[in-house]
């Protein structure tokens, strides 16, 4: 197998950003507390925050912003640094949710937030913004 130096060279770039995921878990699980505050576009009617506690790991590093009736579903997760962004759908029967997520993330602190866009057959789309803010609580309760 002959491999380039061309190849060699891109590699050596995104060591980098390998070193620095792992970083921010340690190469271990930790959990976290979440605030997620949601807002919606053109409509100032106030959503409540939600709270709540989820283990991180390297192989599962996205917050959960599940809701009841919604469960959501990330893909195509990749890391640009600290930074986490991936893809989200929480889509159900009635309506389609779909967007994408990005988080900052360091070991004293994770913030970000979540663009969704809301499809349904009997109204025009609609936009939410939920604003992540997280803390490290420390090892992973089973």
């Amino acid at each position: 197998m002959v491999i380039s130096i061309r190849k060699v060279a891109k590699l050596a770039t995104l060591l980098p950003l390998f070193s620095i995921c792992a970083s921010v878990f340690a190469d271990e699980s930790k959990q976290w507390l979440f605030e997620i505050r949601y807002s919606i576009a053109g409509i100032s009617q106030t959503i409540p925050t939600q709270q709540h506690n989820q283990c991180l790991s390297p192989a599962a590093p996205v917050p959960d912003i599940s809701r009841p009736g919604y469960e959501c579903r990330s893909s195509n997760q990749s890391w640009f640094g600290k930074t986490l962004v991936w893809q989200v759908d929480c889509s159900n029967e009635w309506e389609r949710i779909q967007g994408t997520g990005r988080v900052n993330f360091d070991k004293e602190k994770a913030a970000g937030d979540i663009h969704l866009q809301i499809i349904n057959p009997s109204s025009p789309p609609e936009y939410m913004v939920l604003s992540v803010q997280g803390k490290p609580l420390g090892a992973c309760t089973k």
